[in-house]
């Protein structure tokens, strides 16, 4: 009796459908930036506003194809080219609760302008004023007429009236959905979700992210079950994830670009040992261009890349897809650096950038064959930037990424002559100056009309190529690893941002 007993027993738990796992409410992710200040206008670099961006928001954000929406202003008007009037959200606080108002806009625009040593600065300088129109509706007035302020604007995030150093480098007080927990720097970050966010709730309530992990860290973090999300842009840790069944691997090609550049400006530069200086002339960069065969060059990569043709990626708006390819040709290569008065090569040195270190050798046994003898001296960023700033390097292996979706970004940073009130030439490392090719990019942002706006972009582009300011070589392609049951797509920008992380049902 007690057998039958039994196994009707067992018949029945048999019987009963397994009761679903409750979804998780929060996750860790395993990333390989780290974050040196939480002051969101101090810097422009991906790591501090992929954090940045869950404590506060701007006035426009950019979907993850890069398109422009409403944040914190509803819409916006153009009652004549030089201005602008935006909208604003209502019934928005601040996470200490004190209301947003055009206040705390105005003021985060002025701070801007006024605080010459903040980064986000660069994207303001062609804004003449800024107004509270009333409570809810602020007017910005350009310089001149500008195409691409929604843009450059999207870069900008709101923090309240008042607020500043050292306050915001420690702390944070915004209108985002995610409030800070605690910030262990240099090892990770906690954030909480805003319960009182007026917009969607995300559907994690939390998020831990695990700082300046490897992708071999993150791959370990994983698998141990300490981390959800992991950023593994190695080919090996993705073989070996490849055959996890809990595990998706997500890819998409990214928003930086690899490249090589030069010393443009100097008679004389200080790493090439003959003295002079060869990059001043076209040729040998031409000839530096097609000593790279890209294709190798990725394939030999331990991590998943695509070779680059302009100093953007296709998707972002200003890519000339009327340019050809880049090409290899070792022997034309030859002949550029003889006819150039360098039958013999020379010895230069090469400094890298850390991140980018992983290519560095390659570029150096692919120049070897033109006699382009390249020491290589690997910086770590803070090394790398004081360099690019005050010496100046020569030869430099780095990368630059457009994280507003429009050529523009590289275009003033990186190929307008250095002008420091108005934060053009802020990467410029070259010290690459043209009056014509300034005049070029400072209209084509005045143009509205898009089509016309993107022919001009177009025809910059070709310049850049024609005359080999840079080298490319490739674009990131970036590689996630994401557990089960969390779902989530890849960003065009390269940002993780964790509401936009769901959890699969079921």
């Amino acid at each position: 009796m007690r057998r039958v007993l039994a196994v009707a027993a067992a018949l029945a738990l048999a019987a009963c459908p397994k009761r679903p796992e409750p979804a998780p409410s929060g996750i860790t992710l395993s990333v390989p930036y780290d974050v040196d200040t939480l002051d969101p206008h101090a810097r422009d670099r991906l790591g501090n506003f992929a954090v940045a961006v869950h404590f506060y928001e701007p006035l426009v954000g950019t979907d993850r194809e890069m398109r422009i929406y409403p944040k914190l202003a509803v819409r916006w008007d153009n009652p004549d080219l030089l201005t602008w009037v935006f909208h604003l959200q209502e019934n928005v606080t601040f996470h200490d609760g004190s209301p947003f108002s055009a206040d705390d806009v105005v003021y985060s625009f002025e701070r801007l302008t006024r605080e010459k040593d903040l980064d986000i600065g660069l994207y303001v300088v062609q804004i003449a004023s800024v107004r509270a129109v009333s409570s809810h509706t602020v007017e910005i007035k350009t310089r001149r007429p500008m195409g691409v302020l929604l843009n450059k604007i999207s870069s900008v995030l709101i923090v309240p009236k008042g607020a500043t150093a050292p306050w915001l480098t420690e702390h944070e007080n915004g209108t985002g959905p995610y409030r800070l927990t605690e910030w262990k720097k240099g090892r990770e970050l906690t954030m909480t979700r805003n319960e009182s966010y007026r917009g969607k709730k995300p559907a994690l309530s939390s998020a831990r992210f695990l700082l300046s992990r490897t992708p071999e860290d993150a791959r370990k973090e994983l698998l141990a079950g300490t981390s959800q999300f992991a950023q593994v842009r190695t080919r090996a840790a993705e073989q070996m994830l490849k055959e996890r069944p809990d595990v998706a691997l997500l890819h998409r090609t990214g928003i930086f670009l690899k490249y090589v550049g030069f010393d443009l400006a100097r008679e004389t530069t200080p790493f090439v040992e003959s003295g002079g200086n060869p990059f001043r002339k076209r040729a040998v960069r031409e000839a530096v261009s097609l000593a790279i065969d890209r294709k190798a060059l990725v394939a030999g990569l331990p991590s998943s890349a695509v070779p680059a043709s302009q100093v953007v990626p296709p998707f972002i708006f200003g890519f000339n897809p009327h340019l050809p390819a880049l090409s290899h040709d070792l022997e034309r290569a030859k002949r550029l650096l003889r006819d150039a008065g360098y039958p013999d090569g020379f010895d230069v040195t090469l400094h890298v950038r850390s991140v980018v270190g992983e290519s560095a050798g390659a570029v150096r046994d692919m120049l070897a064959p033109l006699g382009i003898r390249v020491t290589l001296v690997e910086l770590a960023e803070p090394e790398f930037f004081d360099l690019a700033t005050h010496l100046r390097p020569s030869f430099f292996l780095t990368r630059y990424g457009c994280s507003t979706g429009d050529a523009s970004d590289v275009l003033d940073a990186a190929f307008h002559s250095i002008d420091e009130p108005l934060h053009y030439g802020t990467s410029n490392i070259a010290s690459h100056s043209s009056l014509e090719l300034d005049k070029e990019i400072e209209e084509s942002a005045e143009i509205l009309e898009m089509e016309s706006r993107r022919d001009r972009l177009h025809r910059i582009m070709a310049t850049l190529m024609a005359d080999v300011l840079w080298v490319p070589l490739y674009y990131d392609e970036d590689v996630y690893a994401v557990k089960r049951p969390y779902e989530w797509k890849p960003r065009a920008d390269s940002y993780v941002l964790v509401w936009e992380i769901g959890v699969k049902p079921g």
